[in-house]
């Protein structure tokens, strides 16, 4: 659109590398490449997230998770080797491990954020 915004709906699945290219008012440009996936399927969401540390479980919930969703504790994946849960009744997934396995820091300094078929959730705080 002349307006700078793109919008639409994906006909098929995929992904593509996009130039994008902007010029400000002093005629300055700039031009970065971007990934961009398209997808069918509605891109996991979580609606919240957290530690307990008497049980060493990290719980995530949201909606649009699987059981084969990737787990990204402050930007990472977890281990490989965790023992990963999903209980489908609660949208919820559950992984088990020490504080390291999990790539925890301190209480309140931690992200995740979660993957499913390529498309990533928003990145919850906790």
């Amino acid at each position: 659109a002349g307006d700078g915004h793109l919008c639409g709906a994906p006909q098929s699945s995929g992904s593509a590398t996009v130039s994008i290219r902007v010029r400000d008012a002093a005629g300055r440009e700039e031009i970065r490449e971007f990934g961009v996936i398209a997808s069918n399927a509605p891109a996991p969401h979580i609606s919240k997230a957290g530690y307990n540390p008497s049980s060493g479980k990290v719980k995530v919930t949201g909606t649009n998770l699987t059981a084969d969703a990737e787990i990204l504790i402050n930007d990472a994946p977890i281990a490989s080797g965790t023992h990963v849960r999903f209980k489908a009744e609660k949208g919820r997934l559950v992984a088990i491990g020490s504080p390291s396995k999990l790539g925890l820091r301190p209480k309140g300094q931690n992200t995740v954020a979660v993957v499913v078929a390529g498309q990533i959730s928003n990145t919850v705080g906790f």
